[in-house]
């Protein structure tokens, strides 16, 4: 059973990787998505506890969305909202930010947020400034929940996602933590002179529902921490790759904000040396889940050799 789980984790990973070079507009490109999403969900089936395959309600549609159990414990468990950004999905948070958390006993909604994934092949929903409206709905759908702990939810979202999290983190004040797993200060000061030979052009106009780089350009203008992130309350993460592709100084720039407006935060450049040092630790994923994972469990005063003995008496 262990080859096949493998497998279906290699099935999903070859279907995003031909659905993700579709048009937005090419029939195949849903039928490609479902397919993967199939593989993962056969994949989330088999493991112990089982995965849950969720729509949050958000908005008169859903918010497409995984739930896995840490399930070491009869108690409730902390959990974490995973998400990816501009061009990741719930689907691959598995291997960036939630089987780390699991290991440590926190449990994990994977979720598909407005600009993502399924939400945004189903339902057309586009990506929004205020993250922290869809990231409220996850967190009414956790407390709904009875193994999961309303006092200890977390928030990590990874690249674009980076910036999803810490707004979200600042306007949601049930949030016990967050983690930007890639920082973005301001998505106009990034993207502010790209135009329609930009190799993500046609990528970045579906998730942020405009026909122009152009209208793009102008829609950024509201994706930005300035004026928001000094209502962050809850302990603050930034982990970003010491050699990113994206370069380090909105990681910075977030981090000497937070700073000098008194938050509880840490940033966390990772080298070239660890290995890690790239855009998400695209070069080591692993090292990546083993920070988020161990700066939660610290955190939420976790005891991991407890974890893992449970796990180990299962």
């Amino acid at each position: 059973m262990r080859t096949a789980m493998n497998c279906w984790l290699r099935a999903a990973d070859y279907y995003r990787q031909a659905e993700f070079f579709l048009g937005a507009a090419d029939p195949r490109r849903l039928v490609t998505f479902t397919k993967m999403e199939r593989a993962s969900h056969s994949f989330l089936a088999h493991l112990s506890p089982p995965g849950e395959v969720l729509e949050i309600p958000y908005e008169g549609a859903s918010l497409y969305a995984y739930f896995v159990s840490a399930g070491t414990s009869t108690e409730r468990q902390p959990c974490l909202i995973s998400m990816g950004g501009l061009d990741s999905i719930k689907d691959e948070m598995w291997f960036m930010q939630a089987r780390g958390a699991l290991q440590r006993g926190i449990s994990v909604l994977m979720i598909d947020g407005p600009g993502q994934g399924g939400t945004l092949r189903r339902h057309g929903i586009v990506t929004r400034p205020d993250y922290e409206v869809p990231i409220g709905r996850c967190v009414d759908y956790l407390m709904s929940r009875r193994d999961v702990d309303p006092s200890r939810i977390a928030v990590c979202g990874s690249s674009l996602g980076g910036y999803y999290a810490a707004r979200a983190a600042s306007r949601e004040p049930r949030l016990a933590a967050c983690v930007s797993h890639g920082a973005i200060w301001s998505i106009h000061e990034f993207w502010k002179n790209a135009d329609e030979r930009h190799g993500l052009a046609g990528h970045i106009k579906w998730v942020f529902g405009v026909k122009t780089m152009a209208d793009a350009i102008e829609r950024f203008k509201a994706f930005t921490l300035d004026g928001v992130l000094q209502d962050m309350r809850c302990p603050y993460l930034i982990l970003h790759g010491g050699h990113d592709v994206l370069g380090m100084s909105q990681a910075t720039r977030v981090y000497e904000y937070a700073n000098a407006h008194g938050l509880d935060v840490t940033l966390r450049f990772v080298t070239p040396e660890e290995t890690g040092a790239e855009h998400c630790q695209h070069d080591n994923p692993t090292i990546g889940q083993e920070l988020i994972g161990d700066w939660l469990a610290d955190v939420f005063g976790i005891d991991q050799r407890a974890v893992l003995a449970r796990m180990q008496s299962r």
